[in-house]
């Protein structure tokens, strides 16, 4: 237990601990919510000479940068693209280099149409636009970060995208808080912070690196200019000469080892606080930030806790995932709070009607010692999984820093509480409590209100643990087959759900065999009729292709081929409507553009493709025999990534081939039950069923054990407290 006036025992920023880089900045200005932010940016970049260098998680050439459509900033143009189209067009010398993250295809609706091809990006040949899937499976790119000539650089948890733009005032039917499309969406909270001088060149050098992973393009530096000044002149800056640092979150990935300078800073400094703790953050679900947490909560003289987000996740996905794991964490908090000092808090804006507000920023002030901005959730992932860029000045005691630390937190808490930042000031003064100060200052019409953390039971029990909503670690190979295939039993669970329909199938036919519901030797009569026509090839190989493109079960296509077929020649059959259907949907692959192919699957199936091109046949066959993707996605990631054709089908008929003679077997069985249903051939049938059921078992045991295999050798998995 820590005295009051104990002094720190050392910093909380420390290059090479618990930040990347301490850097000077001449400037350096919070741009509280997205208009402050889009005004800055504009009005920096149209004072660019030479470079303009922007990272992000999502980029919209559609968003406006004010919301006013006459309104025009030295006659440019308010939308993005427009925008920096007239800048390159009147500045010879600039270039503008925009990295965006190769998204999962589960965002693709939420993101600009045209951005999914990155020629619709080149309105300008100065404009370069690339995507960065230089991540682990599973992992994003989650650094907002816009560096100008190396001067002037922005971080924050805004990106140039849509449903960002808002005011403080978050009037609840704001006509500038439109999307792209037109369409409203609700006031929406968020922090940026803008740094000039060695800071800024600091952030070019991060921003230039990722360049070079994605594109392997050395990007040089801007030429230094000492009468150049792209800092906005009515931007006032909030601190000037000051020291800041710049925290990372880096996966282990390609040979480089894992960087979690932010999640250490956050540790940090939670147990270096000692009065008032403020957070503000879009997530709450770090298992490690709510231990730290807890255990300051337990403590007699620990700091109070002051912490708003959003009142519910965006979305009803993320609600039923994120917002789960957020309402566990905070009883978690809420149970170890046993002196009264933690209050978790949702803003909204009073109606009617009434709005909450989407609180999507990365904050933390710790008493008047320490401010961050940043990228990073308090989430598993952005402590270890994916990229994250966060900026923290520490006061080391200087007066006229620490004021501004305590005058921006206070800024922040009247916005919310609908108040000024001089009324909070003087109730903090008078309660000498910032709970009390808050509390005192609420009314009726109240902004800002306790959430409580409500949970389901159902809910609770069907959503499972953070380890797996919220990863730390890129899944492991089993993980992968359980994310693709939609199931958490790590193994064939697309074979499996195979099995099952199979399964169904056939007990349906039997039954209604026995019961006479239909004749069933019509049926088999017309199937026969199939088999000898001259076409049945060109049938078969039509029906697989369409199957395959409509992404039907292969299991059912092969049962009915059987059933039709019989024995021996069904074995063929079955092989060679799949074998045509993949070296159809492999040319589809190898003969489309390689970014539309990107946008279908997705950079991690990409991943996998390249892995089979470079262990050809036998891994193809692995991946038929346990398939972790649509057949028709994995065969045109195989085209586009330029696997071997011949490896291609050699892997794809060997990994075939056990799935077909088990299906030709089930199938013939099941005709001669259709045709003679004897108590031994419905034995025979049944036999045939439970072994495939048992190899199925077979082989969701061993990818278990490899699972576990790989956890062992890998070190501290998901979940590992390590």
């Amino acid at each position: 237990m820590r005295s009051q006036s104990e002094s720190p025992p050392r910093d909380l920023v420390r290059e090479g601990e618990t930040c990347w880089k301490q850097a000077h900045a001449r400037r350096v200005a919070f741009l509280v919510d997205g208009a402050a932010f889009f005004e800055a940016f504009a009005a920096a970049a149209a004072r660019a000479r030479h470079s303009i260098l922007i990272l992000a998680w999502d980029i919209d050439s559609r968003v406006r940068l004010w919301p006013d459509r006459r309104r025009r900033r030295g006659d440019l143009p308010p939308q993005l693209g427009r925008f920096l189209k007239e800048l390159l067009r009147r500045r010879p010398g600039l270039q503008v280099h925009v990295l965006n993250w190769d998204f999962s295809a589960i965002y693709a609706l939420e993101r600009e149409t045209l951005s999914l091809f990155p020629a619709a990006w080149k309105i300008h040949r100065r404009l370069h636009f690339a995507w960065d899937g230089e991540n682990p499976i599973g992992a994003s790119q989650h650094q907002k970060v816009i560096v100008i000539d190396d001067e002037v650089a922005f971080l924050g948890g805004l990106d140039l995208t849509g449903h960002r733009w808002d005011t403080p005032a978050h009037r609840p039917k704001d006509p500038g808080r439109r999307t792209p499309r037109g369409l409203r969406y609700g006031p929406f909270h968020d922090v940026q912070a803008a740094v000039q001088g060695d800071a800024a060149a600091v952030l070019g050098a991060l921003a230039r690196e990722r360049w070079r992973r994605a594109t392997d393009e050395e990007l040089p530096e801007p030429p230094l200019e000492r009468d150049h000044d792209p800092w906005p002149p009515e931007l006032a800056p909030d601190l000037e000469d000051v020291t800041v640092c710049i925290a990372r979150t880096e996966p282990r990935h390609d040979g480089r080892d894992e960087v979690r300078e932010v999640e250490r800073l956050f540790l940090e400094s939670v147990e270096a606080a000692r009065h008032h703790l403020y957070i503000e953050n879009q997530y709450l679900t770090s298992y490690r930030f709510s231990e730290v947490l807890a255990r300051r909560l337990e403590e007699e003289d620990g700091p109070e806790v002051v912490i708003v987000g959003p009142r519910e996740c965006s979305g009803w996905l993320e609600e039923l995932t994120m917002g789960v794991l957020r309402t566990r964490l905070i009883r978690r908090l809420e149970a170890a709070d046993r002196h009264g000092r933690l209050r978790v808090f949702y803003p909204v804006v009073p109606g009617p009607p009434e709005a909450g507000v989407n609180v999507h920023s990365k904050v933390m002030v710790v008493d008047d010692r320490l401010v961050r901005v940043g990228s990073a959730n308090l989430s598993n992932r952005s402590m270890a999984l994916d990229t994250e860029c966060d900026l923290a000045i520490e006061a080391h005691g200087e007066p006229r820093v620490r004021e501004a630390i305590v005058r921006f937190r206070n800024r922040l808490l009247a916005e919310h509480a609908r108040t000024t930042p001089e009324r909070l000031e003087a109730s903090i003064g008078r309660e000498g409590s910032l709970i009390r100060a808050l509390d005192t200052l609420a009314g009726p019409d109240r902004a800002l209100r306790e959430l409580e953390p409500e949970l389901p039971e159902k809910l609770e029990q069907l959503v499972p643990e953070s380890a797996i909503l919220d990863p730390e670690r890129p899944p492991l190979p089993a993980v992968l087959f359980e994310h693709f295939a939609g199931s958490r039993d790590r193994g064939a669970a697309p074979l499996v759900r195979g099995l099952v329909l199979i399964t169904a199938v056939v007990l349906v036919l039997v039954l209604a065999r026995l019961s006479g519901w239909f004749r069933v030797e019509q049926l088999l009569d017309w199937a026969g009729s199939i088999e000898r026509h001259r076409v049945a090839p060109l049938l078969v190989a039509g029906i697989y292709t369409i199957g395959v493109l409509l992404v039907v079960p292969l299991s059912l296509i092969n049962l009915n081929t059987a059933l039709v077929f019989g024995g021996f020649p069904g074995i063929l059959y079955i092989l060679f409507g799949e074998l045509v259907a993949c070296g159809v949907t492999y040319a589809l692959g190898r003969s489309l553009p390689r970014a539309w192919v990107n946008r279908l699957a997705g950079r991690p199936v990409d991943r996998i493709g390249k892995l089979l091109g470079a262990r050809g046949a036998l891994a193809i066959a692995a991946l038929r025999m346990v398939p972790v993707a649509p057949t028709a996605v994995v065969n045109a990631v195989c085209g586009a990534v330029r696997v071997r054709f011949r490896s291609f089908m050699v892997g794809s008929l060997l990994g075939f081939l056990p799935g077909a003679l088990a299906m030709s077997a089930l199938g013939h069985q099941l005709a001669q039950v259709l045709r003679h249903p004897t108590p031994g051939r419905v034995l025979v049938l049944l036999g045939i069923l439970g072994a495939i059921a048992g190899a199925m078992l077979y082989l969701r045991v061993r990818m278990r054990g490899r699972g576990r295999e790989r956890n062992v050798t890998e070190g501290p998995g998901e979940g590992d407290g390590a």
